[in-house]
């Protein structure tokens, strides 16, 4: 069964130049951790393609007499693939798996003068192979091939209607995600009385305004195919429909909602990956203390000193979540534990103390009515987690590549490297710990399938006596005689003795989903007992492949939470006087 698609529409509103990109990461990232198959349609960063007009006519286009119009359409449209080309390097580095699909590429075929087309056929089915290969697909807006197989634009805001031209094509969901947070009565930036934003809006009335937020050759095609469609500010909770329903305003206006006070535990490589994406949503998230050891080194790579505290001063700090990046069992445990009985809610990338006290922990969260997430504690931005929690059957059967350390050395080793050399490279790219050995021995993956285990069959397993290969294992590992490609891989599944799970260095052939899976990358295999396979990929180890998704568990915990309308003043007065 395929996955819904959802059409994301990022405009230069959002996007106004590169240092926007993280915020469209977050975005994709939240539908494709849902379960969606995501497009992102993109329009060119904020100016460039007046721009890029400026610069045809200064070499003598003239579109109105026909002179240079395929050149200045081509010329425009190279700001769409610049953002397209740019949002995938973004999405790489956060270990996302992303294509960039020109729209010639899809027969996305335009009929017009070259510089006001409409859009009239696609070859969808190779952006469905795309999408059923769990890959986000990028596309450039504004433009497609006119019959000579040269670029035509769709006009001012043509990017809008891209996106729904795709949706419709693909029978997609349609989200317009603008510097707004939906479709305003008029303009919420004018003076007087605050406006009313839609909940819902009909074409005609969405048509009838003033200066419409949609491109409107855009809202008439909606408008001739029935299709519903979403505008909405990115990380939104609220929006507004736009459809063939009847018009509604909201009877009140949205509440503004305090950002969450968020205290982060250690600044090593995931935990400075989470600070930076935090700095860029002050609107979201306020860093009220960080846990570190040395102090004055983070002090010189420009972390504020009224930030910096020990552990124990940190955990003192009022907050609503605490985000641990501390590692190990110990020290993690018992911050982790006095957290939550604070009455924090907890996020955690740390798969090693949640297989030896994640019982204890969930059990106290639910004591005391906090989240516990630890999305990024398995697979990094693969959302295995979130995935298993999702499905509508009984699993069956889990197997997958889970550790990104040890697939990138094994590579390393195949194509000849020493293991000493391999395990260097690794830990210079930041995919591999000082010492590798839970990596390479398969405790991690052991780990891992406790947490597995117990989002797919609701089992404790002891992480310990789970067989693995062990250390040596991997600096001894050699293809068999026939060929093949070595992976370790853990295996979950039901059976005679109930939950039954183990780690191994196997060969598997070059065909298999999970012998695809390269370097630090990271894949998984879940079948159902009714047959169905579902298979997820992304990358598994490094700075900010886990860092996106601790933020992604943070965004969904901001999304979740009921406005706060006024702090309690005796925690702000309580965090004044710990801060001075």
């Amino acid at each position: 069964m395929s996955r819904p698609i959802i059409v994301l529409k990022f405009g230069s509103s959002v996007l106004r130049t590169a240092a926007d990109l993280p915020q469209a990461v977050h975005e994709i990232f939240r539908y494709a951790r849902e379960g969606f198959g995501v497009v992102a349609v993109v329009s060119a960063f904020e100016g460039v393609t007046d721009r890029l007009l400026a610069q045809a006519e200064a070499l003598g286009a003239e579109p109105a007499h026909d002179v240079g119009v395929s050149g200045l359409a081509a010329l425009a449209a190279s700001g769409e693939r610049e953002t397209a080309a740019s949002l995938q390097i973004a999405l790489s580095r956060a270990g996302i798996k992303a294509n960039v699909v020109d729209p010639l590429a899809v027969d996305l075929r335009v009929h017009g003068t070259g510089l006001e087309g409409a859009p009239v056929d696609l070859a969808a089915a190779r952006l469905r192979t795309l999408l059923d290969k769990g890959r986000i697909v990028v596309v450039p807006g504004f433009f497609g091939s006119d019959e000579e197989g040269g670029v035509s634009l769709l006009g001012r805001g043509g990017s809008d209607w891209t996106a729904l031209f795709l949706a419709q094509r693909l029978g997609a969901r349609c989200r317009l995600l603008k510097d707004t947070d939906g479709i305003y009565e008029r303009d919420p930036n004018a003076a007087g009385e605050a406006p009313l934003r839609y909940e819902r809006l009909n074409y005609e009335d969405a048509l009838a305004l003033h200066a419409p937020v949609v491109q409107e050759a855009a809202l008439r095609f909606a408008l001739a195919h029935s299709q519903t469609f979403e505008v909405a500010r990115i990380g939104s909770t609220i929006g507004t429909s736009v459809g063939p329903h009847a018009t509604l305003l909201p009877r009140l206006g949205e509440a503004p909602r305090p950002p969450l006070r968020v205290t982060l535990l250690g600044l090593g490589a995931v935990g400075r990956g989470v600070y930076e994406h935090l700095l860029r949503q002050p609107d979201r998230f306020e860093i009220v203390a960080i846990a570190v050891r040395r102090r004055a080194h983070h002090e010189a790579s420009g972390v504020p000193g009224r930030l910096l505290f020990s552990l124990d001063e940190a955990l003192e700090a009022p907050s609503d979540v605490v985000v641990e990046a501390i590692g190990g069992i110990d020290e993690a445990g018992r911050a982790l534990h006095r957290a939550l009985l604070a009455g924090r809610h907890v996020v955690t990338a740390n798969k090693a103390v949640l297989a030896a006290r994640g019982a204890d922990l969930r059990a106290l969260a639910e004591a005391e009515d906090k989240t516990l997430a630890f999305s990024a504690a398995v697979g990094g931005v693969v959302p295995v987690i979130e995935t298993l929690r999702e499905l509508r059957g009984p699993v069956a059967r889990i197997e997958g590549v889970l550790n990104g350390t040890s697939n990138f050395v094994l590579d390393r080793l195949a194509d000849g490297a020493s293991l000493d050399g391999a395990v260097a490279d690794a830990q210079a790219l930041g995919y591999a710990e000082a010492d590798p050995t839970d990596d390479l021995s398969g405790l991690d993956a052991a780990r891992k399938l406790t947490l597995l285990a117990h989002e797919a069959y609701g089992v404790t397993l002891d992480a310990e006596r789970i067989p693995r290969p062990g250390a040596s294992a991997i600096g001894r590992s050699q293809p068999a005689g026939g060929g093949g490609i070595r992976r370790l891989v853990a295996t979950l599944q039901t059976g005679p003795e109930g939950c039954e799970a183990r780690v191994e260095l196997l060969t598997l052939d070059a065909a298999h989903p999970l012998a695809k899976c390269r370097g630090a990358d990271n894949a998984i295999v879940i079948t159902l007992r009714s047959g169905r396979r579902i298979e997820l990929h992304g990358r598994g180890a490094g700075r900010w492949p886990t860092a996106e998704s601790v933020v992604g568990d943070l965004l969904e915990l901001w999304r979740n939470q009921a406005p706060r309308f006024d702090r309690p003043a005796s925690l702000l007065g309580e965090f004044e006087a710990f801060a001075s």
